[in-house]
């Protein structure tokens, strides 16, 4: 069989995109390319190809029972906070998971770091909050250590993922 020789110049933005590497790759007696990008991000490309859903990562789903727990503790809070405290301690939260998701979306390395790093920033806004509303004795003992254990776990997860997109980067 003849393999297809060429190569592939990708722009800033990555335009071969991901479902064409996970072609080119599944059929390498077919294709013989060579890929150039503008901002070295093939490696990254083909990291996050394998990655078949943001939502099957266990940073995400840790941090979407974080937002959960942290929706069912604000219920009990004074309704005069709504538009306080509760409506920032939940906002921290979706922050979390909603950059989370929208970093795994981008193409380039920089980028999802950029919104992994945002995530991160969200989450020790939201242990600040936490904090706050266990000063005020709108949090019992046991509440606080389980959301604080929590915001723990998913900081480290997170921290971790944030170092394995650094190695993509090299």
């Amino acid at each position: 069989m003849n393999k297809k020789k060429g190569i592939a110049i990708l722009g800033s933005t990555g335009s071969i995109g991901t479902q064409t590497l996970e072609v080119i790759e599944a059929y390498p007696d077919y294709f013989d390319l060579q890929v150039i990008t503008a901002n070295n991000n093939v490696d990254f490309l083909t990291e996050m190809a394998k990655v078949e859903d943001y939502k099957e990562l266990e940073v995400f789903k840790e941090c979407r029972k974080l937002v959960k727990m942290i929706y069912e503790f604000t219920t009990s809070f004074p309704k005069e906070e709504i538009y306080g405290l509760t409506n920032q301690i939940r906002r921290s939260a979706v922050s979390v998971v909603s950059n989370i998701s929208e970093g795994m979306g981008r193409q380039h390395t920089n980028d999802t770091l950029q919104f992994m790093s945002i995530a991160r920033g969200s989450l020790f806004e939201l242990e600040a909050q936490t904090i706050l509303a266990s000063d005020l004795g709108f949090l019992n003992k046991n509440y606080f250590q389980d959301i604080t254990s929590l915001i723990k776990t998913c900081l480290k997860l997170l921290n971790g993922f944030i170092n394995y997109l650094k190695t993509l980067k090299k």
